[in-house]
């Protein structure tokens, strides 16, 4: 087997051409087992790890291989006043563990230490351990006595403090890579384009090599026709609540997934590679479902479009 990639002979994997993460079914065969472990480093991970991914599998209850829906939510946020707080899975906030120790002017020293209400259990370790050990630090003339003494006053101190409930915005952070994006659907436009033209398209097509080298090096200075966040083309049965389409028309490459959509040119100057209108092909991954439906777009349309009403 050649790979499509590497263009060498080696034994073939599995390689999805929609990610499995995101419910893809689909799979080819002609792609060596290295090149598949650098798409899914390259490509398929960080596309994967997107917040913007992460937020459409988790609205759409998308488990992937592992049957593990991202938590998007997760992570640390922080209210106007600076304090960190951090989300469970049940939406339920946990402040974030702030300890700090100051000597003062005077020569005492100022404690400062914020726990979440969940964490009283676990003073002893989390507030009484590290003061004992400044305290020893600062104060190296204590007894144990008095450092034991002073330890327990302001742990007994700590446990009389009410928990502060207030209801205040999490404001948190996320930041979405567009290449991470487009590299997948450059990679799935280019597996796409080789289902429907094979070797030939592979080993002569410039476009196909400019792809070929843009995914494998995640370069997007290459002069590949294409557009992220393009608008969506309205066909029957196609729902971004449900389902992920790619259409294979003229040398265009279109592909939703989710509602994120790409259009991606798979042939600029070959007209062997070109697909007619007519022999135009539509491929629907439903993520709910888990079913497959490829065909001629033709076709598809003529059993799928509503009938017109009486005139």
């Amino acid at each position: 087997m050649k790979c499509i990639f590497c263009l060498q002979e080696k034994p073939p994997s599995d390689e999805h051409v929609i990610p499995e993460s995101i419910g893809g079914r689909l799979c080819i065969k002609e792609v060596c087992r290295e090149c598949n472990s650098d798409l899914s480093r390259l490509v398929d991970n960080p596309f994967a790890s997107c917040s913007i991914v992460q937020l459409a599998r988790y609205n759409h209850s998308v488990g992937g291989k592992r049957n593990i829906v991202p938590f998007p939510f997760g992570g640390i946020g922080t209210t106007d006043a600076g304090q960190r707080i951090s989300l469970d899975e049940k939406f339920n906030p946990h402040v974030k563990r702030e300890f700090e120790i100051k000597k003062l002017p005077d020569g005492s020293l100022a404690v400062h230490f914020i726990a979440d209400v969940s964490d009283t259990y676990k003073l002893e370790d989390m507030l009484g351990k590290p003061l004992k050990k400044a305290l020893a630090i600062e104060f190296p003339t204590w007894p144990p006595e008095k450092l034991d003494a002073e330890v327990a006053r302001i742990l007994a101190y700590a446990r009389t403090q009410s928990p502060i409930s207030e209801h205040k915005p999490i404001k948190k952070r996320w930041q979405v890579g567009l290449d991470d994006l487009l590299f997948e659907f450059l990679k799935i436009a280019y597996e796409m384009w080789f289902r429907r033209f094979g070797y030939p398209w592979v080993e002569q097509s410039e476009t196909a090599r400019l792809l070929r080298t843009a995914i494998l090096n995640r370069d997007p200075s290459l002069p590949i026709r294409g557009q992220l966040f393009c608008p969506d083309i309205p066909l029957p049965v196609s729902d971004p609540l449900r389902n992920h389409l790619v259409l294979k028309m003229n040398g265009l490459c279109f592909i939703r997934l989710f509602n994120i959509t790409c259009g991606v040119g798979c042939e600029a100057s070959d007209a062997r590679f070109v697909l007619r209108q007519e022999d135009a092909q539509i491929t629907i991954q439903d993520f709910i479902a888990g079913t497959l439906t490829e065909a001629a777009l033709p076709a598809f349309l003529a059993e799928n479009s509503p009938p017109n009403p009486p005139a």
